[in-house]
């Protein structure tokens, strides 16, 4: 079973640019009933292509600007916290950048319930980025 310091471990070692074994981290992502991506721009965009090459079924994104976006990668993009989801089988894989914000949204998932999320820029540079102390 895939960890609290499992997680930590991993966004540690995709943090000091090593490479880094995202078997792991799909396995636990793959393990949830429901995937949400809060995030559905550029950056939210990458990592739902990511996810679904590796065959994750993403549920849907999570946007301020879901009027505008509307479907990003076939997936619909509502308000946060749209929808019925269970937050002990939901994963939300937090894919927004500004760190200004970012403890905000954080806070506002804990408050809601939902325990099980990702941090996206680690997760990033973890599973996704090809750039790595080895490969410059």
């Amino acid at each position: 079973m895939f960890s609290d310091a499992d997680l930590e471990r991993f966004y540690r070692e995709a943090a000091s640019s090593q490479s880094v074994d995202a078997g792991p981290v799909l396995e636990h992502i793959r393990s949830f009933q429901t995937v949400i991506l809060w995030g559905a721009a550029n950056f939210g965009a990458q990592v739902g292509a990511f996810l679904a090459k590796q065959g994750i079924r993403v549920e849907t994104y999570w946007d301020v600007r879901a009027s505008e976006l509307q479907e990003v990668n076939g997936l619909p993009v509502v308000p946060p916290f749209t929808g019925e989801h269970d937050p002990e089988k939901t994963l939300v894989i937090l894919c927004i950048t500004n760190n200004v914000i970012k403890l905000n949204l954080w806070n506002q998932l804990r408050k809601r319930g939902y325990r099980n999320a990702i941090k996206g820029d680690l997760f990033f540079m973890g599973a996704i980025c090809p750039f790595s102390e080895k490969t410059g």
